[in-house]
Parts: structure tokens; C-alpha cells; sequence
């Protein structure tokens, strides 16, 4: 019979038709951790954008493949291109705003069957593309980017396609937060030791157990006669006393302090304290000697000039009180 010899023909292909769907989709799952162990070494945003194309191009077999990084200031965003076609291949995108506005709609990824049939996608007649498939990037407060993945053929994008592109998106998301978070914290780390390293006043850190922990130069010039080292305590007796006390009150009491103090070449400072948050504290020093050497000239003269004129108003009074008898 015609059928019984067909049908372990047929039970054979669909046997190994669902093996190689399995073999696909584990293929597919295992881009994911290998995505993630790539991703996790990254913090720089030009190249996580090329491992997330180049791997999501790869897996899902597109010719083409956008990164579209949203920032808050200007330019507003940034895109990535990576193209398996010719060099010089680029495929027309509709503006982000509009991509934008497909995704937030229902703040999912969304595939295009057909973009010739769609209006909001540009193409022309030589334009080899047929289908799309769109996933957004969402980082804590918002949507922080896409990924627009396109392929010649119409339809060729599945719901398989776009569970894993949405999974390669989330893994993205992260290490773009990530790249971002570390450029934030370089270039205020950067500011901060640009600001320590050309202040004039002398700026030192202490932590909870009151040792010193920074020093910028303002404040290594204070020490002459004596070497400060960091992660030690400053010493007794060696004309520090003063500063000493002040900053075992405010380690105590964590509370900001202030004051004056004389420092061991005679020079005077204004002194300002401020415990940190996490234990510790920062000292100010602000060298106002040339302010007092201001007031002790002031007060010189003043003196000077009241005793220059004791004399002449004694001898008037005296002439007065003569006259007057």
C-alpha cells in the first residue's frame, strides 16, 4: 500500500524537521549567555552597540541591522548601522520619533511583515528589503533606545524572532545603563580631581579613625617641616594639635565645624569641617594671613594715629581749661 510505505517516510521528515527546530532554538538560546559574557566586559557604548548587532544580525539571519541609542541631551540620539550586504547598502528607516511612537504604543517589539505595504516606512524600488522586526530597549525609567533588524524577504521575522531579539534588547539595555552610569561617574571623578588638583586652598580627608586619606597639592605645600603620610594619623606635638582637636569633635559629634587656627610657620587659616556620610571627614583650609596681617596694619595705624594726637588734644584741653579761668 501506496500510504503505508509513505507514512514512516513522512513520520522520518517531520522527525527531523522538529530535530532541527530544536537544534535552531537551542542555537538561538545559546547566543544569550554568550551575549551577556561579551556585554558584561563592555563599557564602552560603540562597542556594545557592534556586539549586540553583529550577534543579533548573526542569530536571526537579517541583512541589516540599526541601533538607535536615545540620549537626553543633544544630538537626542545616536544610531548604529551594521549591513551583511554590500558596503555602501543603507536601508531607509522611518524617523525615530515615529519608530517611537510604534513601540509606545503598547511598549512592545512589533514585526513588519511587509514594509513596501507599510506608509510609514520610506523605501524605493531598488531597495532590497522586505520585512522588519522592531524591539525597543527599556531602561529603568523609560525607553532608552531600539533595535530594528531587516530582511530582504517579506514575512521572514516569526514570533520565535522577536521573543529573542526582546531578550537580546534587555541584556542591552542593561550594559548601555551600565556604560552610561561608568561615563557619568568618570567625568565627575575626572572634574573632582581636576578641581582638587587647581584649588588654591589646602584640602584634606580623613576617615573615621582620623586618618589621612587625601591630601591635594594645596595641601602637601602646607607640610614643610613635617611628611604627612596617607593612612596615618597626624602626629602629636608637632604644631597640629589644634587641627587635631577639631576634627575628633566633628568625627564624634558628626556635626560641621569651624574655626581658626595658627598654623607651625605662623600662618593663619580658616578652618572649615565637614563630616562625610559614610564616616570620615573633609577639611578645608583657607590661608587668610595676608587678612590678618591686614587687621594687625589696621589696628597699628590706628593706635599709631591715637597716640599721635593725645598730645596736641592734651595741650588744647589744657589751653581751654587756661582760657576759660
Amino acid at each position: 500500500d501506496r500510504r503505508e510505505w509513505l507514512a514512516p517516510i513522512h513520520t522520518k521528515l517531520r522527525a527531523k524537521d522538529a530535530e532541527a527546530s530544536i537544534r535552531r532554538r537551542y542555537k538561538e538560546l545559546s547566543v544569550l549567555p554568550e551575549i551577556g559574557k561579551d556585554l558584561s566586559a563592555r563599557l564602552d557604548m560603540d562597542e556594545i552597540t557592534g556586539i549586540v548587532l553583529r550577534r543579533s544580525v548573526e542569530t536571526l539571519g537579517a541583512i541589516v541591522g540599526h541601533a538607535i541609542i536615545l540620549n537626553s541631551g543633544k544630538p537626542i540620539y545616536k544610531e548604529y548601522h551594521l549591513s551583511t550586504s554590500a558596503p555602501d547598502f543603507e536601508a531607509q528607516l522611518p524617523p525615530v520619533d515615529a519608530l517611537l511612537a510604534l513601540v509606545k504604543e503598547t511598549y512592545q517589539g512589533m514585526i513588519v511583515d511587509d514594509i513596501y505595504a507599510d506608509p510609514r516606512w520610506p523605501s524605493t524600488s531598488d531597495a532590497p528589503a522586505g520585512s522588519a522586526i522592531i524591539v525597543p530597549m527599556f531602561g529603568r525609567l523609560d525607553v532608552i533606545g531600539l533595535l530594528v533588524l531587516i530582511h530582504e524577504q517579506a514575512g521572514y521575522f516569526k514570533s520565535d524572532h522577536l521573543l529573542l531579539l526582546q531578550a537580546i534588547a534587555s541584556q542591552a539595555a542593561i550594559a548601555v545603563e551600565n556604560a552610561r552610569l561608568y561615563a557619568s561617574a568618570t567625568w565627575e571623578q575626572q572634574r573632582s580631581a581636576a578641581i582638587l588638583q587647581s584649588t588654591t586652598d589646602a584640602i584634606l580627608m580623613f576617615d573615621a579613625e582620623g586618618r589621612l586619606s587625601l591630601l591635594n597639592p594645596a595641601g602637601k605645600k602646607l607640610f614643610t617641616d613635617y611628611h604627612a603620610n596617607l593612612g596615618e594619623p597626624l602626629a602629636l606635638g608637632k604644631g597640629y594639635d589644634a587641627l587635631i582637636a577639631l576634627l575628633t569633635e566633628a568625627l564624634v559629634s558628626k556635626e560641621q565645624k569651624a574655626g581658626e587656627i595658627t598654623w607651625p610657620d605662623h600662618r593663619a587659616f580658616s578652618m572649615q569641617l565637614t563630616p562625610l556620610e559614610r564616616d570620615g571627614c573633609v577639611v578645608v583650609l583657607h590661608d587668610i594671613t595676608h587678612f590678618k596681617n591686614l587687621e594687625r596694619s589696621k589696628n597699628e595705624f590706628i593706635y599709631a594715629t591715637l597716640h599721635d594726637l593725645k598730645n596736641p588734644l592734651g595741650i588744647i584741653t589744657g589751653f581751654s581749661e587756661l582760657i576759660s579761668r
